[in-house]
């Protein structure tokens, strides 16, 4: 395509092939058009259910972008913004191919909760570390937690504490039923969610959540050298907290990710030793 700059030459310019196809993406969806990868009756909904689908064994308490989606997953398209006025994320679908743009449809009984604990001055011996969380449900969410941990002087322990605090707003969301209203294509209404996936930047949250925890119950959180496990109190809260959602009937997992996938808990926490 060629256009006039402003001293009236023309200008080749690039055509960008993927502008054209997202157009009709989108228009496919407006239209209900004969695409099968792009129609969302076809394709199972733009919104549909997490239990609508079976749930593998081996999945866990580990949520696993790369084993689900595939190794070349692009980690924009896992996390989808709600659209219909209710300010969460949730998780897309793994099991349904995605339309044309690249887009997966939304599992809408799905809740994506961001945690993250900050601490300042860690390790320092002449200042004393001070500590701070974050918990990030939606843009403007009323949920969102942005808290100073004024006990608290490790950064571990702020990420403990960070979990907890983002498996109770899971366990406060589903109590109000206030996480949707999301209108299904069967017609059903969906005010609480059946999956929580914690997403963080801590391995060790993460870890001790997914691979360590079971291990500790059985040998009464006793590490490999036999002695009792830092920040036990922290790690048995946690599991309490994940054991009362999974009681309502909630899968609970653990997302690790980079600290840039994770930058909006950590504005959250870092904002709160800020204002102190």
């Amino acid at each position: 395509k060629r256009l006039k700059s402003t001293d009236n030459t023309s200008q080749l310019v690039q055509y960008d092939p993927s502008i054209h196809q997202i157009y009709h993406c989108l228009k496919d969806f407006v239209t209900f058009s004969k695409f099968e990868s792009c129609n969302p009756v076809k394709m199972g909904g733009e919104y549909h259910l997490n239990s609508q689908h079976p749930k593998p064994e081996e999945l866990g308490r580990l949520f696993d972008p790369y084993e689900l989606w595939g190794p070349d997953i692009d980690l924009d398209l896992i996390e989808r913004p709600n659209q219909h006025g209710k300010d969460v994320i949730h998780a897309t679908c793994p099991f349904t191919p995605p339309c044309r743009c690249g887009r997966y449809p939304v599992h809408s009984d799905s809740l994506v909760i961001a945690v993250d604990g900050a601490c300042r001055s860690n390790g320092s011996r002449r200042i004393v570390p001070r500590t701070a969380l974050g918990v990030y449900v939606g843009e403007y969410s009323k949920w969102n937690v942005s808290e100073y941990l004024p006990d608290v002087r490790t950064n571990q322990a702020a990420e403990l504490r960070a979990g907890i605090e983002g498996l109770k707003v899971a366990r406060a969301i589903w109590e109000s039923g206030e996480m949707g209203e999301v209108d299904d294509d069967d017609g059903e209404f969906h005010k609480a969610p059946t999956v929580v996936v914690i997403k963080a930047d801590s391995e060790y949250l993460v870890n001790g959540m997914t691979a360590w925890i079971l291990k500790w119950e059985k040998n009464g959180y006793k590490n490999a050298k036999g002695t009792e496990v830092v920040n036990r109190e922290l790690f048995e809260e946690c599991q309490r907290e994940v054991k009362g959602l999974e009681e309502r009937g909630v899968m609970v997992q653990f997302w690790h990710v980079k600290r840039k996938w994770n930058k909006e808990a950590d504005d959250l926490a870092n904002a709160a030793l800020d204002e102190d």
